[in-house]
């Protein structure tokens, strides 16, 4: 699939939103793991 050089802009900036958006929630979550045994 070819994209115009707008459409892979457009993409691209999403793309990096995404990231940001994730890697910020990411961050604040508490991990909590049990090792039985």
């Amino acid at each position: 699939m070819d994209l115009t050089e707008s459409e892979k802009t457009h993409y691209l900036r999403e793309i990096s939103m995404d990231i940001k958006y994730f890697g910020r929630v990411y961050s604040k979550a508490n991990y909590r793991i049990k090792v039985a045994g």
